[in-house]
């Protein structure tokens, strides 16, 4: 990542599991050198929170802090809408508004896939070892995608997701109720309820985020873009002015003047 120092060695754990595994199984006078950063995603154990050597993102994964909080549109807007727009801030401000549907889009997928797993219900495509997470074009088309970025969209999202992963009429029903009450809540951060920026947050997955983002462009641009090349353009166009405020980073900055180590880029 451009963020971090030259001399910075990543090392990818290949899932949640593997790294907490990894990190219990190393005494703490042994982790002087190491950071692990994982994603926080909602099924952390207590006992892994408020570690020092332990950082978890501020969003659901890595991808959505990017997505939300380094302001990747500025540069990845004039190459992904520039071509269908007269004007670099008109390129900016479509992908601003990609953003901004998207986010709501892959937030309403995390709560239906969320209530999902909570009842027991299949939500992978396949059987067996050929089983993958399930795709947001598998259940949407492109052009699909902009029409339902709206929270009263779930009903539409919940029959279409059914259809595909063979869930009963009922349990369907069911899994609308939990996310017609996830929006419902009250949010402790600003103490309202049906808070879409709370809701992407803690349910926005930054895989569907990017799907959504892409099938919007390929809609608008008859699919110029692959999704592995939209996520390529988001990641690459993060911006160094919004870093001081995020909070990813400040508890990265707290581990190294604790550790003493250096990981980012001064």
């Amino acid at each position: 990542m451009q963020f971090l120092d030259r001399a910075t060695e990543v090392l990818c754990a290949d899932g949640k599991p593997r790294l907490l595994h990894a990190y219990a199984a190393i005494e703490p006078h042994l982790r002087n050198a190491l950071l692990f950063v994982m994603d926080c995603d909602g099924d952390t154990p207590a006992e892994y929170k408020g570690q020092v050597d332990l950082v978890l993102t501020t969003n659901r994964d890595a991808e959505a802090d990017i997505l939300l909080m380094l302001d990747p549109a500025t540069r990845a807007g004039v190459e992904l809408f520039g071509p269908t727009r007269s004007t670099a801030d008109e390129a900016i401000d479509r992908m601003n508004e990609v953003v901004d549907r998207a986010a709501v889009v892959a937030a309403i997928v995390g709560s239906m896939l969320k209530a999902a797993r909570g009842r027991g219900l299949k939500v992978q495509r396949g059987s067996g070892p050929t089983a993958r997470a399930i795709e947001l074009l598998d259940f949407l088309k492109p052009e699909m995608v902009e029409e339902l970025s709206s929270v009263d969209s779930v009903g539409e999202l919940v029959g279409r997701i059914q259809s595909v992963l063979a869930w009963g009429i009922d349990e369907a029903a069911a899994v609308e109720g939990d996310v017609l009450l996830d929006l419902g809540r009250e949010c402790r951060r600003h103490r309202r309820v049906n808070c879409e920026g709370c809701l992407i947050q803690r349910s926005a997955n930054g895989h569907h985020f990017v799907q959504a983002i892409a099938a919007m462009h390929s809609s608008e641009t008859r699919g110029q873009y692959q999704v592995a090349n939209v996520a390529m353009v988001l990641r690459t166009a993060a911006t160094y002015s919004p870093l001081r405020s995020w909070p990813t980073l400040k508890r990265i900055q707290r581990w190294e003047e604790m550790s003493g180590y250096q990981v980012l880029r001064r």
